[in-house]
């Protein structure tokens, strides 16, 4: 299950690989020519005193895209303010720049292309959870194999007679499946709302069967009070008119 899951991870961010390293070329691109400094760049334990100047760059826009987070150098821009005091609107406004264009890299490959790859690596972890069951009988089967030809190459068992069940695979919209997880979820909305739906047709039922019962209870009811009234006003008839007699 584990060689399954890694390897379809590999294999799905492979594409995001590209472009996020990319975007981290550009950026790293970008602060090189806006005259960003590397932060301890010229200390002796810097990080990248070692390194050519791109490759420098490359890391430190890298570190920053992961969460190793280094606000940007700006001595150059801040010297060059105290020796040209003319130019400071100018020296202020690319220092904004590279502070923008620093944010700009925090937000958009730490904070979308990282949840991007969060998102495609839990789409295959639900894809693989979702063949578990094939990958294990697949397993199974191949151990049956394996047991079946050994016994043979040792022993000479004879042929084992056996019946084959094979099924034709269901031709679904695959945009539709997103995960065991999701499958579940949805099957037991499902249920839950199919559940409403029959409850309340009972519901009505009973209240549609309870009317009628009280209806026809209070016909039958009526019906009868009315023949013992019909019964009595007989009998009175019939003692007035034995009475006159």
């Amino acid at each position: 299950m584990l060689i399954e899951l890694l390897s379809k991870t590999v294999d799905e961010i492979k594409l995001f690989a590209g472009f996020f390293y990319t975007w981290i070329f550009m950026f790293s691109l970008i602060f090189q020519i806006l005259g960003m400094q590397i932060p301890n760049e010229d200390d002796k334990d810097s990080d990248y005193k070692e390194l050519n100047i791109f490759a420098a760059y490359f890391l430190y826009a890298y570190r920053n895209s992961i969460g190793d987070i280094h606000a940007p150098g700006t001595a150059f821009w801040m010297s060059r303010i105290t020796h040209q005091p003319d130019s400071a609107k100018e020296t202020s406004l690319i220092m904004a720049v590279v502070w923008l264009f620093w944010i700009l890299n925090q937000f958009f490959v730490l904070i979308v292309l990282l949840n991007f790859l969060i998102a495609i690596i839990s789409e295959s972890y639900e894809a693989v959870m979702a063949e578990s069951i094939i990958h294990k009988y697949e397993h199974k089967i191949e151990m049956n194999r394996s047991h079946r030809l050994f016994m043979n190459s040792v022993f000479g068992m004879k042929a084992l007679e056996c019946q084959i069940v094979t099924a034709a695979p269901k031709e679904e919209n695959l945009e539709d499946w997103t995960g065991f997880v999701h499958t579940i979820t949805k099957y037991i909305q499902a249920k839950s709302d199919q559940n409403h739906v029959n409850q309340a047709l009972e519901l009505k039922k009973t209240e549609m069967l309870v009317d009628s019962t009280i209806k026809k209870t209070s016909e039958e009811l009526r019906k009868f009070v009315d023949r013992s009234v019909g019964g009595v006003e007989d009998r009175m008839k019939k003692l007035a008119v034995e009475m006159r007699e």
